[in-house]
């Protein structure tokens, strides 16, 4: 039998590309939701008095807490993109966000914001973005008492 020595170099290099493609670390859950608002007084009334959550003061919006590695952020600055648009994004949890970062790029998926803060995002088809957040990472969300008079502690489904 004679053997093929291109063949043969080609099978054995395959484990070796098969390690090169990262894989997919586990994505553990919502981190947070972010929607604009036109009315800030209305949010904080429905975020604050209604649904219970302390805001917390970001540099550009304000964050609700919901528990140590949850929350919801509103935009009160920019307005909008478009008049009847709310959700500006929407973000998970993982336990490697830079390794889901290689493996979203080894799979031509663009990043949109870059890696910062242990936080990165891209766009889903529709346009959305979608933020993925390193666990643990949101200094401000881990140190947040819980609210006393919160409606809900878990955010599960955004």
């Amino acid at each position: 039998m004679r053997r093929n020595p291109f063949l043969l170099a080609c099978l054995l290099s395959l484990p070796a590309l098969a390690q090169q493609q990262p894989t997919r670390p586990p994505i553990t859950g919502v981190a947070f939701a972010r929607f604009y608002t036109t009315d800030p007084a209305a949010a904080q009334k429905f975020y604050g008095s209604t649904l219970g959550y302390e805001r917390k003061e970001d540099e550009s919006m304000w964050l609700y807490p919901v528990n140590h590695s949850q929350w919801i952020e509103i935009l009160t600055t920019p307005p909008p993109p478009q008049p009847n648009v709310r959700l500006a994004a929407v973000a998970f949890t993982t336990d490697n966000v830079v390794q889901l970062g290689q493996y979203l790029e080894a799979h031509n998926v663009k990043t949109e914001v870059p890696l910062k803060n242990g936080q990165f995002g891209v766009r889903d088809p529709e346009g959305n973005l979608v933020v993925f957040v390193q666990r643990n990472s949101e200094k401000l969300v881990a140190r947040a008492l819980a609210s006393p008079s919160a409606t809900s502690t878990r955010i599960i489904h955004v």
